[in-house]
């Protein structure tokens, strides 16, 4: 089971359990899941592992290594999770929308005629850290950052 935070003011006169959390449901209705900069699919993964089903699953990396990786865990989903994501839930994935977060535009979302529930995104952390000479936005990796939130 999942435990989701709650504000002090929920608690009202009660003592705080588990530190002020609640537990968490997932929706009663399989959502439609876009994962940009997916890397490995860890999105999809706490996703499922947290109870949600999925209706549809969209995946862009730019990584060739990461596209491998992630369509062998998928297959390994769709086995474990069954129930949950459906082989058809990943249908079409490479159609929707581009590997590339600095290609996506508003144009994108018409390849989505059901909607998007859910964006999950796992931008490059070097602009922001040592590695990475703590550039920020001034590194050209930051725009896949700046473009996948102008996408939301």
């Amino acid at each position: 089971m999942l435990w989701f935070p709650v504000h002090a003011s929920e608690l009202g006169d009660r003592p705080p359990s588990l530190l002020g959390c609640r537990p968490y449901t997932p929706p009663p209705r399989p959502i439609h899941v876009v994962e940009i900069c997916a890397g490995i699919a860890t999105g999809l993964e706490a996703l499922l592992r947290a109870g949600y089903y999925i209706a549809s699953y969209t995946w862009a990396d730019i990584n060739p290594d990461a596209h491998v990786a992630t369509a062998r865990r998928i297959q390994i989903f769709h086995r474990r999770y069954a129930n949950q994501f459906p082989p058809e839930a990943s249908n079409g994935w490479d159609k929707r929308i581009p590997f590339n977060a600095n290609c996506l535009s508003p144009a994108v979302l018409s390849n989505f005629p059901d909607g998007i529930d859910m964006v999950i995104a796992g931008p490059p952390c070097q602009p922001y850290s040592r590695a990475g000479r703590k550039r920020g936005l001034d590194d050209p990796r930051s725009r896949d950052l700046l473009n996948v939130t102008s996408f939301i």
